[in-house]
């Protein structure tokens, strides 16, 4: 089972190829930081109720800015729920290559069970900006165990 942002990203920009969604979005970026460092490689997904998510990945400086499609940047205005994640399962790249799994680091009250939201405002440029704590729970995939 591959990781739900991992999979929603890709669908998310195979989507938007052939031009805008002709929807109204507002430019959102920021920075994720986990104990005061930079969290880098991190998936965010803003979930809004009637609307597709919108999707970021972090840079090694932890700034991301979101996607509407592939190519519309942005979300549309309302209150989101935002799920933060570091974990994948290992897969087969498009190359035929096996991409490593990743381990969890980001507590499941910012993904699984999340706590965050953002208010995503209409003709604005959004700064959404997570300070992230370790504190707390992490669920654990055991990744390339047989299961006989």
């Amino acid at each position: 089972m591959r990781s739900w942002i991992c999979l929603a990203l890709p669908a998310v920009m195979l989507l938007g190829c052939g031009g805008g969604s002709g929807v109204d979005t507002s430019g959102v970026h920021g920075t994720v930081t986990m104990d005061g460092q930079p969290l880098a490689n991190a998936y965010l997904e803003f979930v809004l109720a009637g609307s597709r998510p919108a999707y970021g990945k972090t840079d090694s400086s932890g700034n991301y800015t979101l996607e509407y499609t592939a190519s519309q940047t942005g979300a549309v205005p309302g209150e989101y729920t935002v799920r933060i994640t570091t974990g994948d399962e290992a897969n087969i790249g498009v190359d035929g290559e096996e991409i490593a799994a990743v381990k969890e680091s980001v507590p499941n009250r910012y993904n699984t069970e999340t706590t965050l939201t953002f208010n995503v405002k209409d003709g604005e440029s959004n700064v959404a900006d997570f300070e992230l704590t370790s504190e707390g729970d992490i669920d654990v995939v055991e990744v390339g165990e047989d299961e006989n």
